[in-house]
């Protein structure tokens, strides 16, 4: 066979052929920190990508919405929510790794503490972050407990026994338990400090409701898994700052293109390839925009909330659709604050709050601008019951009565009332998969986590893998 005899030229035929063949292109609808996440891992496999997100600026629920200099007394810019990473999040640290971000620069690193103004409640000891085992681990764990006095002797027993009989039976409960199943007879102490902290702020739903299974994954990975795993990374930048920004320009400098403004109407699959249908005044009005109406993408990727991905997916796969729209959501609120007068230090930049709404507040000035004055995030989880009004009001009381000396002043409330959804033990999330070649990923999209960050960027990294072994 002509050819054949010389192996070396057969070859080098086929590369020129194979370097000649285009890199298959996926269009990724929506740049929240999920549809983001797709996006640089569909670069990192030599995909081209559109990277398309209907509102001004990308980042989804995790992104900035003001900026330093317009804002009263120099603070810093106002995010979307407040949110905390932990160091078992792998995917989030891979991800902010690629597109060049430092994490020690980024993020203040320091072990887990639950505890409030006065040091009461659950904290790892500092050398948590440091141990080299899981032995280690367990043992930092052990010691916390064993060293919070306002627990009775019985009850940190109790923990600890419990604790251990999750890790003997594989951190693994029945589907249909709840958290409070799993951690019935646990003392009321317990519950308030331990239980119920890391319950809200990893499910944002009450224990009563929480899937017990997805709990104990998360309890997992942060408090009994790899070294540093339980540490809290708090930014000490804006989420945008964080994220969302480097990752943008990360993109656009390997050949990606981003479109924002760009809403996604409609995917259709024509001869083989799909196409995507944009609104037809952003199409008319941005030519830039008009231009990917006739590009043709081997795969299409739905980085949607629910609600929007089960209106674009209704035809091509209506049972996939009906279970992205029949997914419950919970709120979360943030109240910004500023104090008048001078604070004192605070022994951390995360405190948790009691005898109001909000679990947690987050002094976001030591985090990001200390000044002798602060700006802080009170977070109020599972918060769809309340108004944004009376959300506001317990808050600034919360506030004032935690620090009389402070004469707060309010800056904003943010309720987000879809932020995640209700993470259930008969939660039916979607899977990955919609039709041929079209595919979803977020938060919401069935895994092992809830509605985390590390959710969402797990999902995105997870969908190209997936992709990548189809194509």
């Amino acid at each position: 066979m002509a050819g054949l005899e010389n192996p070396g030229l057969w070859l080098g035929g086929l590369m020129a052929l194979k370097q000649d063949t285009p890199a298959p292109r996926v269009a990724i609808v929506g740049a929240g920190w999920a549809g983001c996440s797709a996006a640089v891992a569909a670069i990192e496999l030599g995909w081209q990508v559109d990277l398309f997100e209907a509102a001004p600026a990308a980042g989804g629920r995790a992104k900035s919405l003001t900026k330093a200099t317009t804002h009263p007394h120099n603070d810093p810019p106002l995010d979307n929510g407040q949110h905390i990473l932990l160091g078992a999040y792998s995917a989030c640290l891979a991800t902010l790794k690629t597109i060049s971000v430092n994490a020690d620069a980024v993020f203040m690193r320091s072990a887990l503490d639950l505890r409030d103004k006065n040091a009461a409640g659950f904290a790892l000891p500092n050398w948590a972050s440091t141990a080299t085992s899981e032995v280690g681990m367990a043992s930092a764990v052990t010691w916390a407990v064993v060293r919070c006095r306002r627990w009775p002797i019985r009850a940190r027993v109790q923990l600890l026994t419990r604790m251990l009989r999750w890790r003997l039976s594989g951190f693994a409960c029945h589907s249909s338990a709840t958290v409070a199943d799993i951690c019935r007879g646990l003392h009321s102490s317990v519950m308030r400090d331990f239980i119920e902290p890391l319950c809200v702020s990893a499910l944002n739903i009450a224990p009563n409701s929480a899937s017990g299974s997805v709990w104990l994954r998360v309890l997992k990975d942060a408090l009994l898994s790899e070294p540093g795993s339980s540490d809290m990374l708090l930014a000490k930048c804006d989420l945008s700052t964080l994220f969302v920004e480097p990752c943008l320009t990360w993109l656009k400098q390997q050949g990606g293109r981003v479109h924002t403004g760009a809403r996604v109407t409609q995917v259709m699959r024509k001869s083989g390839k799909w196409h995507v249908t944009l609104a037809a005044s952003e199409a008319c009005t941005q030519p830039a925009h008009a231009d990917v109406q006739a590009t043709p993408y081997n795969h299409v990727i739905i980085a949607t909330p629910a609600a929007q991905a089960s209106a674009i997916c209704w035809i091509h796969n209506p049972h996939w659709a009906q279970a992205a729209a029949s997914l419950e959501h919970t709120a979360i609120a943030t109240v910004y604050a500023h104090s008048k007068e001078v604070m004192p230090p605070w022994r951390s930049p995360m405190l948790a709050l009691t005898g109001g709404l909000a679990q947690f507040v987050f002094n976001r000035s030591d985090l990001m601008a200390p000044t002798q004055t602060c700006q802080v995030a009170a977070v109020v989880s599972d918060s769809a019951a309340n108004s944004r009004d009376d959300i506001t009001a317990s808050v600034m009381q919360q506030l004032d009565k935690t620090w009389p000396y402070a004469r707060w002043e309010w800056l904003q409330t943010v309720v987000e009332k879809r932020a995640c959804f209700a993470c259930t033990p008969h939660a039916a999330r979607p899977v990955m998969r919609i039709a041929a070649n079209l595919w979803a990923c977020a938060d919401y999209i069935a895994g092992p986590y809830p509605s985390t960050l590390e959710g969402a960027v797990r999902s995105g990294r997870e969908v190209m893998q997936a992709i990548g072994q189809a194509s």
